[in-house]
């Protein structure tokens, strides 16, 4: 599921792909011959999905098939896209770019390990393994590569590269780092006391980071912490308004924070059973309303101001 800068919700059901207005849940169009499409990600006029056989442009006000391509398996995963380029990550060692425009293969790439994380700034693509790789997104001819002492999650925002990692000499701690792109340089490194970080989100100046027993708020432009909250195993981070919502793992709790504060600004217990475990591509925002989607339904939370 995906909002697009329009407010509208992309989502699939059983027998088809479908779209509602965010602000009203109001039905806007189905398409039954993509049922099998993943949405995936929104540009300024189109959602981008994949399926297991094809990646696929729909127009986001009609639901009208913009374009089409085949595919030549299904280990493949949608790491990102813009306005001008859509990069898919196959599970044998492979980037592929293709023009957003018409779905036309422009350069396949090869990368160091599996999948990786991928990202588009204006005309180059990046992705980060074992090292970050800068391509030209139109020829795929590489522009710069460095390699990293730690690897782990990654999180781009405005040209600063955040990601993080295990200390090889001490299992307890992780280290977050920002890169600035441009630069080719970092910025700063911290050390946490936390060997597990999964969660990066970042909203206005600030850097949310989650591990199995806290959740962090860092000045993101030079790691200062602002403030941390107890929460169990918090997942699946999403901007809403002016707050962060977190689902806890495995109690059934979304709880919403004051992102400024990390005041607890409200929670819900989610009682039916298949909310137990909520994917990442199943959490979605759009002004001050959280959407989870399970299955055939749309849950939609507003997420009101004190």
């Amino acid at each position: 599921m995906s909002v697009s800068q329009d407010g509208i919700i992309l989502f699939n059901t059983r027998h088809a792909l479908n779209a509602l207005e965010a602000k009203t849940g109001t039905p806007l169009w189905s398409n039954n011959e993509m049922a099998d499409d993943c949405p995936g990600l929104a540009t300024s006029n189109a959602f981008i999905t994949l399926s297991e056989h094809s990646l696929s442009s729909v127009e986001t006000k009609t639901g009208k098939l913009l374009w089409q391509q085949a595919l030549p398996n299904s280990l493949v995963e949608l790491r990102a896209a813009s306005e001008k380029y859509i990069v898919l990550n196959y599970q044998s060692d492979r980037i592929d770019v293709y023009d957003i425009e018409n779905g036309l293969l422009l350069w396949t790439s090869p990368a160091e390990r599996g999948y990786v994380d991928a990202y588009i700034n204006g005309d180059i693509v990046y992705y980060v393994g074992d090292k970050i790789k800068a391509l030209n997104g139109k020829t795929g001819d590489v522009i710069w590569e460095q390699e990293l002492d730690i690897t782990g999650s990654t999180f781009l925002s405005e040209g600063m590269l955040f990601y993080e990692g295990g200390n090889l000499f001490d299992e307890s701690t992780a280290n977050v780092v920002a890169f600035d792109l441009s630069k080719r340089k970092e910025i700063w490194r911290i050390q946490m006391d936390s060997r597990w970080l999964e969660e990066f989100l970042i909203n206005g100046n600030i850097l949310f980071l989650a591990d199995a027993n806290y959740l962090y708020a860092l000045d993101k432009q030079n790691g200062r912490l602002i403030w941390q909250v107890k929460s169990s195993s918090p997942i699946n981070l999403a901007s809403v308004d002016n707050n962060i919502v977190a689902v806890e793992g495995f109690t059934r709790i979304v709880k919403a924070f004051d992102q400024d504060s990390g005041v607890l600004r409200g929670e819900i217990y989610m009682a039916l059973p298949q909310m137990l475990l909520v994917e990442k591509e199943a959490i979605s925002s759009w002004n001050d309303t959280l959407f989870l989607h399970n299955r055939d339904t749309i849950y939609a939370y507003r997420v009101k101001q004190p």
